[in-house]
């Protein structure tokens, strides 16, 4: 990704010809700085969690039901015949199998509603650096970790927090 950066802005630069290289107007983005900052991507994990809260009830009830199975079998042991305790441990066994085949989907599904909020929120990010650039009339926009060195007056992230923190967008 780093060399892929690099290698895009050294094919511009040498693209502009005879353009002089002072009349090339460059940007850097802190992309951390924006994921430590954005409202929008600290929210993204409880609005997921909200959204899955019933299913995760549903598996806690699963859970419970289970406890309260291998309780009674623990409490009534003496008194359950054989057939009792099997028919307890299939019980048990089922209340299982349910759980984790639930879980399993439960997890894929959060991960992908995860996944979904983040690239929404991604694609306002870079709809903002693009803003930023035109409006500013930059050439170039790189990414931060893409530059081993740069002026402070090339950084816009502070410009791209300020539109993605600006609830008209």
């Amino acid at each position: 990704m780093l060399r892929k950066s690099i290698i895009s802005a050294i094919i511009f630069i040498a693209s502009v010809g005879a353009v002089n290289a002072a009349d090339v107007k460059v940007g850097i983005v802190d992309m951390q700085e924006i994921g430590r900052k954005l409202p929008q991507l600290q929210n993204i994990n409880k609005k997921v969690v909200d959204q899955f809260n019933e299913r995760r009830e549903q598996l806690e009830q699963l859970v419970k039901k289970s406890e309260e199975i291998q309780e009674k079998v623990k409490r009534d042991a003496m008194t359950l015949t054989n057939q009792q305790k099997l028919q307890y441990r299939r019980e048990l066994q089922a209340l299982k199998a349910e759980y984790e085949l639930k879980e399993g989907f439960f997890n894929e599904d959060i991960q992908a509603a995860n996944n979904i909020e983040q690239a929404k929120v991604m694609q306002k990010i870079n709809d903002a650096i693009s803003k930023v650039a035109k409006d500013e009339k930059f050439d170039l926009v790189l990414r931060k970790n893409s530059a081993h060195f740069f002026k402070e007056s090339f950084d816009v992230t502070e410009k791209v927090i300020k539109i993605l923190s600006n609830p008209a967008g």
